[in-house]
């Protein structure tokens, strides 16, 4: 019997495509002050995902192509720009503290958008804006944080 992606679980080039759209979509709906994670590819402690604030809502691209920051910039690319959440401690699974750094990234980077956490308060009060009062420290349930490990990687596909 031959094996398939489809069969050995393999992802193809199609399904990545897929889920790069799908993560790209999450992103435009995010609003300003939203609490959102984001793959991480490259985690020092082994982590699968990092928590952000949007600091605006996502945006297209309209340039020609470039890189700052790290970032490659192409035309008709989707990017948001945030706040990340940095684990409290580097080690800690589940405690998280807002970085004073602000920072675009590439919006195919967003694993979920509806992310469940301890004290922090959100009220919309337009269709793109939120107005947050989330504090410098949050926490995460260890039921959250085994749903968004859960997403899978693009770099694996």
């Amino acid at each position: 019997m031959q094996s398939t992606a489809a069969v050995t679980g393999a992802k193809t080039r199609g399904q990545r495509q897929t889920v790069s759209e799908q993560r790209r979509k999450l992103a435009k709906g995010l609003v300003e002050g939203q609490v959102f994670a984001l793959e991480s590819a490259d985690d020092a402690e082994g982590f699968s995902f990092w928590l952000a604030v949007a600091q605006g809502a996502s945006f297209t691209y309209s340039g020609d192509k470039k890189t700052q920051d790290g970032v490659v910039f192409t035309r008709g690319g989707q990017y948001i720009t945030l706040r990340y959440y940095e684990r409290f401690p580097p080690s800690s699974p589940t405690v998280f503290k807002l970085s004073p750094e602000i920072r675009t990234v590439d919006a195919e980077g967003v694993i979920a958008t509806q992310v469940r956490f301890s004290d922090c308060q959100i009220r919309r009060s337009s269709r793109r804006r939120a107005l947050t009062t989330c504090p410098a420290l949050i926490t995460i349930s260890d039921e959250t944080r085994l749903a968004l490990a859960e997403h899978p990687r693009l770099d694996e596909m």
